[in-house]
């Protein structure tokens, strides 16, 4: 015989599955099979969701559901499913309670507020949770006006890094504050832009340098290009020897003494050169 339990999971399935129908319309309705696949179903949906929210009532729902299963179908898979959500139960509360002490050594309050209030939600009959968060109520309190008071200081004097940490360690506690991830969201973007403005500038910069780089390097170019300029007794020393060299038809050695004067404009250094290339080429003296 179905036990009190089993018959009560049986009409609030019936409720939730086909409005208010009676039980005996929803059983008419489906077979066995089908009945079973429904519930099976609702609770691993519950199941599921209790473990991303960590809500009690939430996974006491799929608990029931899997619990009426086994007593009323023997049904074996929700057994399993039953002792995983006993293991959730267990590992989540040691993960959490890891998570308190690791919180608590850093001294960081507010995460400790967090990991309570989460293990809370998980087990709301948690005494360590209930106790540390009704004892230190004034304290929660006060610190998470602090610390959205320091983010919005932060904020308006763009300190985006200070204002993020601030923001952020209120949403470790509360992350379901507005305001908190109100500032959060405009603390990042201000500190995005600043990043993107800092990093416009860097590379500003680095161009700059570049550009000042190749005008040295070009600098240094033109001038190892540039021609040695001689003293004047150097050059008149070459102009007379090109002289003397075009005058007794030493054509090629006049052409390398003006060459080497290095200033065309020196005298008549111009029209010596066009003369002594010309005589070079008439009797064929290039080598």
């Amino acid at each position: 015989m179905m036990s009190i339990k089993a018959a009560t999971l049986v009409l609030a399935l019936s409720i939730l599955s086909v409005g208010c129908a009676s039980v005996s319309r929803w059983e008419s309705r489906f077979t066995e099979e089908e009945k079973i696949q429904l519930i099976y179903e609702r609770a691993l949906r519950n199941f599921e969701k209790g473990k991303e929210t960590l809500e009690h009532q939430t996974l006491q729902k799929a608990k029931e559901d899997f619990e009426f299963l086994v007593e009323a179908f023997k049904y074996d898979p929700a057994k399993k499913q039953m002792l995983e959500i006993e293991r959730f139960y267990r590992e989540k509360r040691q993960a959490l309670q890891a998570s308190v002490a690791e919180a608590k050594a850093k001294n960081d309050f507010l995460a400790q507020v967090g990991f309570y209030r989460q293990l809370q939600r998980l087990l709301p009959n948690d005494a360590e949770a209930n106790k540390f968060l009704a004892e230190r109520r004034t304290e929660i309190q006060m610190q998470v006006e602090q610390h959205l008071a320091a983010g919005k200081s932060a904020l308006a004097g763009k300190n985006f890094q200070k204002a993020i940490a601030s923001f952020s360690a209120v949403l470790s506690a509360y992350p379901e504050s507005e305001e908190a991830k109100q500032g959060l969201a405009a603390a990042t973007a201000g500190y995005e832009e600043a990043k993107r403005i800092e990093a416009e500038e860097a590379a500003r910069r680095a161009e700059e340098a570049a550009r000042a780089r190749r005008r040295a390097a070009q600098r240094e170019k033109e001038e190892r290009d540039q021609p040695v300029q001689l003293a004047a007794e150097e050059k008149e020393r070459l102009y007379q020897a090109g002289k003397a060299a075009f005058d007794r038809k030493d054509f090629v050695s006049a052409y390398k003494n003006f060459t080497a004067i290095g200033d065309e404009n020196y005298k008549d250094t111009r029209i010596y050169l066009q003369r002594s290339l010309s005589k070079i080429k008439a009797l064929k003296l290039e080598k």
